[in-house]
């Protein structure tokens, strides 16, 4: 830089000892004075226009156009920012100030234009830029950058205050565990360092129990309002009789170091050797080549082979196993006494299970079928529902919530009851409904049908509706015959204001189901009554058998006294032959039509199946028997057609007559494994050779060996589906003695390229001179090596383009599996 270009800075400076001078200490006296007062005091806010300051300014924009406010990093502390005025008034870079203290940037200016800036390397301590000044000729400064400052001091904060939050979490989480403690002692071991540097530091020690016992005590007195005393005249008791049950559950975590871990556990819920567990682990850091050592309980799992069979995952060991790794080579050791033996089953009786269940005539299925006529009007006959314009409609009582994702589906509606079925308002004459919040249910969450025997419209609800719902539809009826309409039957939504809108339209609908559903209900015969559940989907017709038989009689329960004609057949079950549905050839099997295969639904053909009318028994019984033959008033059961649902469900055995009894084979979703006590987590589940996965896929009784597929596993059964189950149990009697030895080594070549090998050694010890078939002493050893190696050559991706018509870029692959295993058994032992 020039003598000339020096000039006129010399002279700046001379000035700034004068009057300017004062000026500066005029602000920068008053704010040095208030941080070394109280450097976090609540400063008032910032004006809308900031009085103008050359001296003590900040310094914010990366395009160095500071127009606005900019807040410090301490608590509420602010300065003028600087006015660049678009270069038309130019300020000198003097002198930089940085206060840690209150996170401020202090600086004094003097005229300068501020006109480019390129980034200058950064230092510890500061971020620089270059500042390139044109006035009143080209010079260049480093000065400090507000914004780079910035940066890096939010990012240093930010990294403070995660490391202090991940501590914070750490104490209160380890607080917590304290408090569902029973006992939580630190333990300082004062430990050799050669002991030190294997296991951690001693001060580190603890002691950990945690725990609960729970002590019920319940009784239970039942007393019948019909009750008749016995031959002894002994009465009901007043007093309950008392249960008491004790539940025992006691952890210990103890800590040795930092890197061994004790765990005892207890628990008088589990079942044979999971009732008291040890387990000691040692956990080695990252860098060791021992990663892990566990003596006790204990589990191994090696890489699956394809040439030799073993579980991939064998639990229920005790013994000793060791993890780690040198250099590229990973390895897994154990020596460990085997206390579950392992077993396979498959379940591919064409995925089907066949069950043998029962139903009284009270079970039938509630609130989920109704007729969209009066049965009992004749006019109904034959009136057909145009399903595009059916809408159906349901309310809880409760007001919906405006945030709910249904609440465009909610509309203000009376449900009215209109039993002649043509929609007049004459007809609704003297009703007031209540005016109710109904939501609209999707097309998706009901089915339109027409009854068994083509009569009646039904409404088939997806699921059944709760006894306090209120059940509305509004649709057009047309003529079966020539299509013509016959009525409207309630309000369409199209064109109408929903819930919650100011402007809400109130709809007038049919009501079907009102609340509380009562036998005087004008709708009470609406709720058909006539389908049962078989506990299955997918039913196999063919194997399907269903009886009825009378409850408490001393003949033949499946027939009525003195009669050879079946009860299935008295109640319109039996009246063809096979899968045919014409000609009247009874079988002695259910109907093909009375059955919902899909679904697995026994669907009776009339809607009080056990109270049918004379004149249905006779069609049903006439042609083979010759004569009408009917049933007694005895043999009738109208009293569960009359009577409300909750009443029957409080004691439904005394309003039974009737049982049906029904064998088929079904699309299973449960499956038992004939095995108890099973090792928890021991099991590998597989449908059609996919892996399901255990509280997603499937639940497991371990001590039942009931296995339950859930969600879209058990959706995915089909006729045809093959379920595996393998797993280890441990077995009541017999047995024996087994000892497992095994060694696996992993040796990483790169990413994707590795070389494996493993080897087990298998004892089985009978004990007994004379051993049953299958539990005979052994010995077993088998092994393997595999290599799983892959390359990407270029030379694939040329070679490929020399061929016509291809031009590709892609990434050519090339793979190479190869297994070498050896078996020596020993069965004479």
């Amino acid at each position: 830089m020039t003598e000339r270009a020096r000039q006129p800075v010399a002279n700046v400076r001379a000035r700034l000892s004068g009057a300017a001078m004062l000026r500066a200490l005029a602000v920068v006296l008053p704010l040095l004075l208030l941080l070394a007062g109280n450097a976090r005091a609540e400063l008032p806010p910032a004006p809308d226009q900031p009085p103008y300051s050359p001296y003590a300014q900040w310094y914010a924009d990366r395009q160095h156009r500071l127009d606005g406010w900019i807040r410090g990093v301490g608590p509420a502390q602010w300065l003028p920012p600087v006015v660049d005025r678009h270069g038309r008034e130019p300020y000198w870079v003097d002198e930089l100030r940085v206060l840690p203290e209150s996170g401020l940037v202090l600086w004094l200016r003097r005229p300068a234009v501020l006109d480019q800036m390129r980034p200058l390397s950064s230092g510890e301590d500061h971020y620089g830029r270059q500042l390139a000044d044109e006035w009143p000729q080209a010079v260049q400064r480093d000065v400090l950058v507000w914004q780079d400052w910035f940066d890096r001091e939010i990012a240093a904060r930010r990294l403070a205050l995660l490391r202090e939050k991940a501590a914070q979490t750490a104490r209160e989480l380890k607080q917590e565990q304290a408090r569902g403690s029973l006992i939580d002692i630190n333990i300082p071991l004062n430990l050799p360092k050669s002991v030190e540097r294997v296991v951690g530091r001693g001060e580190k020690s603890n002691i950990t129990v945690t725990g609960r016992e729970t002590i019920t005590l319940s009784g239970e007195t039942t007393r019948n309002s019909n009750f008749i005393t016995d031959e002894s005249g002994r009465g009901q008791p007043l007093f309950p009789r008392l249960e008491m049950k004790q539940e025992l559950q006691v952890k210990l975590n103890g800590t040795v170091g930092e890197k061994v871990h004790v765990e005892v556990e207890n628990n008088s819920l589990a079942q044979g050797a999971d009732a008291n567990r040890i387990r000691i682990r040692y956990e080695g850091d990252e860098d060791e080549v021992v990663e892990l050592i566990e003596m006790g309980d204990t589990q191994l799992s090696l890489p699956s082979s394809g040439l030799i069979s073993y579980s991939t995952q064998n639990k229920g060991l005790f013994g000793v196993k060791m993890q780690g790794h040198l250099g590229a080579l990973d390895f897994t050791a154990i020596a460990s006494k085997q206390e579950g033996e392992v077993s396979s089953k498959t379940f591919n009786n064409s995925g089907q299970d066949v069950r043998a269940d029962s139903k009284r005539d009270t079970d039938y299925i509630a609130n989920r079928f109704f007729f969209l006529d009066n049965p009992t009007d004749p006019d109904s006959f034959y009136r057909w529902i145009v399903e595009e314009k059916l809408q159906v409609f349901v309310s809880n009582g409760a007001a919906p919530s405006a945030s709910s994702p249904d609440a465009s589906r909610y509309y203000w509606g009376r449900a009215y009851t209109d039993l002649g079925g043509n929609g007049l308002a004459d007809d609704l004459a003297g009703q007031s409904p209540e005016l109710e919040a109904f939501k609209l249910l999707q097309e998706n969450e009901y089915t339109w049908r027409v009854d068994p025997n083509g009569n009646f419209s039904i409404l088939e609800l997806n699921y059944p509706i709760a006894e306090t719902d209120i059940l509305a539809v509004s649709y057009t009826a047309r003529d079966s015959a020539n299509g013509d309409a016959l009525r409207q039957v309630g309000d369409n939504t199209q064109g109408k204001i929903t819930y919650f809108d100011s402007q809400a339209d109130t709809l007038s609908l049919e009501l079907i189901k009102p609340d509380p559903y009562r036998p005087d209900s004008p709708t009470w015969d609406y709720m058909l009554r006539n389908v049962y559940s078989l506990g299955g989907t997918e039913i196999d017709f063919a194997s399907l058998e269903v009886s009825i038989e009378r409850i408490g009689t001393s003949q033949d329960p499946a027939y009525p006294e003195g009669s050879n004609t079946p009860y299935l057949r008295f109640f319109g079950l039996d009246q063809y032959r096979g899968q045919l549905v014409e000609g009247f050839d009874p079988d002695g099997r259910i109907d093909w039509p009375r059955i919902d295969i899909a679904e697995g639904l026994l669907i009776f053909p009339y809607y009080r199946p056990f109270d049918p009318p004379e004149g249905l028994v006779c069609q049903w019984t006439q042609p083979v028997v010759g004569d009408c033959e009917l049933l007694t008033d005895a043999d009738l059961n109208p009293a569960i057609y009359e009577t409300a649902r909750e009443t029957i469900n409080r004691n439904p055995s005394l309003y039974s007559k009737y049982v049906i009894k029904y064998q088929s084979a079904t699309v299973a979703s449960r499956f038992n494994l004939n095995a108890f006590d099973i090792l928890e987590g021991s099991e590998v589940v597989t449908l059609d050779g996919v892996p399901l996965k255990k509280g997603t896929d499937y639940r497991i009784d371990y001590f039942s060996g009931e296995v339950e597929l859930l969600g879209d596993a058990a959706a995915r059964l089909t006729p045809s589906s093959n379920l595996q189950v393998t797993y280890q149990f441990r077995p009541l009697v017999g047995g024996g003695q087994s000892s497992l030895v095994g060694f696996n080594g992993t040796y990483h070549l790169g990413e994707k390229n590795q070389i494996a090998s493993s080897w087990l050694y298998e004892s089985k010890y009978s004990g007994a001179r004379r051993p049953r078939l299958g539990e005979e002493s052994t010995r077993n050893v088998v092994g393997n090596v595999l290599a799983n190696l892959s390359a990407e050559p270029e030379f694939l991706t040329s070679f490929a383009n020399l061929l016509p018509r291809v031009d590709t870029d892609a990434t050519s692959t090339v793979s190479l599996s190869s297994e070498l295993a050896v078996s020596f058994p020993n069965p004479n032992v």
